[in-house]
């Protein structure tokens, strides 16, 4: 082969293997711009990188062998590259495929309450703006990752959960007090679907007809051919004189979500739910609207 064709089929053979690495590292350099990558998505990521050096080493290998060597070898480099080029890029198809149609990988996910209050979205108003010494903070978890439906457009799946403890009940009215002060057009209160000794207290809403309205807390259970997920808007506070404990809790998770303790993959169950020990139970709903 000649100098000029030798040339031609490095370039080919470079750029085909780099358009696969290209969409094999999208899936999971995306994860980065989480504001709290998980150590799966920096593992994952260095994984990735290694095995591609690795296969681009060997191919820059076989390419000085191309230039370089004897006759016999110079052959088996040639037919090894020009082999190359169709098998890199019909496997970076699949790549492709999944970068455009699955979520990519990676989320934010923390328990660490030294994170409270940082997002990547904007906090609710109606947690408090920080932990203070009234407070014992009996749990703390924040997820969220962006994911897109059926119709390819994009949704902001959220799960914030704080819970703490108070040593008396004026000091814990007071928080109470001060957090449904962010609901600007009231309240509603009604006893926990899940546990009758905590209330919730929910934004209330004023529909066109000006009749008020519940808004949010809804819960729904799915399975998709054994894709099973829950469909809950819950964004309330929960609170127990019995117990001096108050839940803030803000969660926004679709179907686009499967149950599941992978929250890279996009697999999750809501904190809220796992608080009060609610298993999925396709037959089971609830919807704060017919509680009045």
């Amino acid at each position: 082969m000649k100098k000029t064709g030798k040339i031609i089929l490095t370039i080919l053979s470079l750029c085909s293997f780099l358009w696969l690495a290209f969409w094999i590292t999208a899936y999971y350099i995306n994860g980065l711009s989480y504001l709290y990558y998980t150590r799966n998505v920096v593992v994952a990521i260095c994984v990735c990188c290694a095995v591609l050096l690795l296969v681009l080493a060997l191919i820059v290998a076989i390419i000085v062998i191309m230039f370089k060597s004897k006759e016999t070898m110079r052959v088996i480099s040639v037919i090894l590259l020009i082999v190359l080029i169709p098998v890199s890029f019909f496997s970076s198809l699949l790549p492709m495929a999944i970068t455009f149609f699955e979520d990519p990988y990676g989320c934010s996910y923390t328990e660490d309450i030294a994170n409270y209050g940082k997002y990547d979205r904007s906090a609710p108003l109606y947690f408090p703006k920080r932990i203070t010494q009234d407070m014992t903070v009996v749990d703390f978890t924040y997820y969220y990752k962006f994911t897109t439906d059926r119709l390819f457009d994009i949704t902001h799946t959220t799960d914030i959960y704080l819970e703490v403890e108070f040593d008396d009940k004026e000091t814990m009215k007071k928080y109470l007090t001060e957090a449904k002060k962010a609901f600007s057009e009231g309240s509603l209160e009604y006893r926990n679907p899940y546990n009758a000794n905590y209330v919730d207290v929910i934004r209330r809403s004023k529909l066109y007809s000006g009749e008020w309205r519940a808004d949010h807390n809804y819960v729904s259970f799915g399975d998709d051919k054994g894709y099973r997920y829950v469909n809950i808007d819950y964004c309330s506070i929960t609170y127990s004189y019995e117990e001096l404990t108050i839940i803030y809790n803000y969660t926004y998770i679709g179907p686009e979500t499967e149950i599941g303790n992978r929250p890279d993959k996009g697999e999750y169950y809501p904190k809220i739910l796992e608080r009060f020990g609610v298993e999925w139970n396709k037959d089971s709903k609830f919807s704060s609207s017919d509680m009045f």
